[in-house]
Parts: structure tokens; sequence; C-alpha cells
């Protein structure tokens, strides 16, 4: 189980919304945050990542949190903004020892966020 001392980072989990329909009919979605918590984001250790690469190639960190309401409902079509960093979550959340106490997701940094 993860201890309170270590979730020393605040993440917030967005999904894409659909947002209507642009000038030519076309659909349109924009990330809108749905939760902000406490996690702990850490990279993937050498033998993690080796392991991990072969499953999901893009993965090179990882972002823990405690299972909620908001967070077991988060899917691979969420993103997780930490700081100025967007990280995208590659596959399905994990239940950390199927106790529903920690989720922990894959994810890949794909760049910052605009200022």
């Amino acid at each position: 189980m993860i201890r309170a001392g270590e979730l020393r980072d605040r993440v917030t989990f967005e999904k894409l919304v659909s947002s209507g329909k642009d000038t030519f009919g076309e659909s349109t979605a924009t990330w809108t945050a749905q939760f902000t918590t406490s996690a702990k984001v850490s990279p993937l250790s050498a033998k993690d990542l080796v392991e991990a690469q072969q499953v999901i190639p893009e993965a090179s960190l990882t972002v823990t949190v405690r299972w909620d309401e908001n967070s077991k409902l988060v899917t691979g079509d969420f993103r997780i903004i930490w700081g100025t960093k967007i990280l995208h979550i590659e596959g399905q959340p994990i239940n950390v020892g199927a106790m529903n106490t920690e989720l922990q997701f894959m994810c890949s940094d794909k760049g910052k966020t605009s200022p």
C-alpha cells in the first residue's frame, strides 16, 4: 500500500470530450479536466522499462494514485497533466495487488502543455 508521504505530485486527469461541430460539420473535441489528485510520478527502472516496453513500447513513467470514486473511472482515453508535462496513459490502469487501494498508470511523456 502506498504511503501518503509518497504522493508528492499533483496531477490532473483530463478526458477528450466532444464539443460539438465546427463550421464544416466536423466533430470537435477538447481536453477537459475531470479531477486533480495527489500522485507518485516516477520513471520506470531499467528492468521495469525493458519489461514494460515489451508490452507497451512507449511507456517511460508510472503514475500511482489512491483508488477512489474518480480514479477508478480512468481509462486509456484519459491523459494526465503533471506540472507542464502531458502524459498519455498507455494501456489500461493496473489495480495494484487487486486490492482496490491504488491504481498505477503506465505513461509516455508527450511534451509540454502550452504556457
